[in-house]
């Protein structure tokens, strides 16, 4: 991710917030510069207290 914040410019766009098993999920809408944009992605957080205890990011 900072090769990637370095070799091109993008913008992301949060378009929706739920909650799905436990985790908290935010689709985004992620346009830019690079190969394959624009891209929704969806951001997966598992929260412990007020601190991120895991992430995962799928198209």
């Amino acid at each position: 991710m900072a090769n990637a914040s370095t070799q091109y410019s993008y913008t992301v766009e949060p378009f929706a917030i739920a909650e799905e098993g436990g985790r908290v999920v935010i689709s985004s809408h992620l346009v830019g510069n690079f190969p394959g944009s624009p891209v929704d992605l969806r951001y997966f957080f598992i929260l412990q207290g007020n601190k991120i205890a895991e992430l995962e990011i799928v198209p």
